[in-house]
Formats: structure tokens, C-alpha cells, sequence
């Protein structure tokens, strides 16, 4: 399970799964909601965020 946050003017919060496929490849879904809609200065709306994604790991030397 994943819990991020952004702050700032755009802030949002997000909750998301990860999953290795591989000791080196991971898959994952997180789910942005933004915080402050509309924003202050513009009155724009930020919109949801589905991100999914792919990762590799590799140690650094």
C-alpha cells in the first residue's frame, strides 16, 4: 500500500498498491484527489489522477 502527498497551491493526497512481478520489476495504481478545488487564485479545478506505472530497480554503484 501506498499513502503520498504534494503540497503547495496543487496539493493532493494519494493512495495507491504496489506489487513486485520480479525482484527487480514492480507494477503499481495510485489515486491523487486534490485538496484545495478550486484553486485560490484562479478558481480552476484540479482534476483526479489515476496514475499506473512500471518500475525497475538497480543498485547504484
Amino acid at each position: 500500500m501506498m499513502i503520498d502527498y504534494t503540497g503547495g497551491p496543487l496539493s493532493s493526497v494519494g493512495i495507491g498498491i504496489s506489487q513486485p512481478l520480479s525482484p527487480k520489476i514492480s507494477w503499481f495504481y495510485c489515486f491523487y484527489k486534490p485538496l484545495n478545488n478550486p484553486l485560490p487564485v484562479s478558481q480552476a479545478e484540479f482534476p483526479k489522477q489515476h496514475w499506473v506505472g512500471v518500475t525497475y530497480s538497480m543498485p547504484l554503484k
